[in-house]
This record gives C-alpha cells, structure tokens and sequence, in this order.
C-alpha cells in the first residue's frame, strides 16, 4: 500500500493543488482582492475586477493588452459594451475555473467573446452547446453565428442538421434572412444541390433562387 501511495500521490496533489489554486485565485477575483484590473460593463453599469496574470495565461489577446501602451493596457480598465453582465461574469467566471457546465445557458454570447480574446477551449465548449441545442427555430440563427465567427466544424454540422430538417425549418421566418448572405448559402446548399438537385429551389428564399439560377449551379 505504501508503494501504491507513492506511485500515486504527486499526481493526486497535484490535481488537488490546481483545484486549490485555481479555487482560491476565483474567491479572490469574486470579492476584488489583489485584483489589477477593472472591466467597466456597459458604460459603467456594472464593474468587474480580475487578474491580470490569470486573463493574460488564457488569453494571448488579453496579454497583449496589458503590455501595449494602449489605453487599457496604461489605465487598468477595459470596456465591455458588447455582451451583457451576466454573460461576462460567466466568462470571468470560465477563465478562472475552466468548468464547461457554466457555459450551457450563455453560449452565444460566450462564443463571441471567446473569439474576441481567442479563448479556443471557450469556443470549443460553445461549439457543443450549440450544436446540443439545436432546433428548428433556431438553426438558421446558428449558422450564421458560427459563420460570423469562423467555426467551420459547427458550421458543418448545422449544415447538415438543417439539410435534414429542411422542409420544416424552410417554414421559419429566420430561414428568410438566408436571402441576404449569398456567400454563406452557396456553401451550405453546395452539397444540398448535389445531392437533391434542383427540388432543394423550391424551399429558398426568392433572391438565393434567382441566384442558383443565374449562377446554374455553379458552387464553391
């Protein structure tokens, strides 16, 4: 038994050790103690402070911040006017613990701001939830998001969550704004006219149909 407690014990202490570590460095940050840095949410109507250190190990957009001589990096204040308050406190609360369950109900949201700071373990664990939570209501809506933010893979795979619910996600007001963004419908139809031919036509929004037409299939 002593040979077992051996063999085991550093690796135990030190997953107890970064638990306790990062436990510990999150309390801190939560009642504001040795904290460098003040996020100012939504022209001030809430205010978060961190660590600087902590923000910088996750995130090469955030260590290059506080090195530059920018105005965030010399005045120790960052403004957030794009997520809401509760969605940055849950990032904050991410990049201390790195626990994924805190993503489940803000992951839109936490996508762009993993894309922002270029948190690629954030994004991954919004790639899942997003895709765990697809309907037909808002898969078009989805797909444009991952579209905005590079996720190829999500992408893909709402591409064929819709390809397989097309009749009844076509009757959705959202699949209208598909209309708009000839580039994104080229690639999700591309395989859609491949393998359904000119039937797929019927279900698109006028403008995507005359450019089908226009281009006579021709995808990329």
């Amino acid at each position: 038994s002593s040979d077992l407690r051996t063999s085991i014990g550093p690796k135990m202490c030190e997953v107890d050790c970064f638990n306790v570590t990062t436990s510990r460095m999150h309390g801190f940050m939560k009642k504001g103690m040795f904290t460098d840095v003040t996020f100012v949410i939504q022209g001030g109507s809430e205010k978060k402070r961190a660590h600087k250190i902590v923000l910088a190990a996750c995130s090469p957009v955030f260590e290059a911040m506080f090195q530059s001589s920018l105005i965030e990096g010399s005045s120790n204040e960052v403004e957030i006017n794009d997520v809401d308050q509760q969605a940055f406190s849950v990032f904050l609360d991410y990049v201390y613990l790195r626990d994924a369950k805190l993503v489940k109900n803000h992951a839109n949201q936490l996508l762009m701001l993993a894309d922002k700071y270029n948190v690629e373990t954030l994004a991954l664990v919004c790639d899942g939830y997003i895709e765990a939570s697809l309907t037909a209501e808002n898969a078009v809506d989805s797909l444009i998001l991952a579209d905005l933010f590079r996720r190829y893979d999500l992408r893909a795979k709402i591409g064929h969550f819709i390809k397989s619910n097309l009749e009844i996600i076509s009757t959705y007001p959202s699949w209208a704004k598909l209309g708009g963004d000839f580039e994104l419908m080229n690639a999700l139809l591309h395989s859609f006219v491949q393998e359904q031919g000119a039937k797929v036509c019927s279900k698109l929004p006028n403008s995507v149909t005359w450019t089908i037409v226009r281009n006579e299939g021709d995808w990329y």
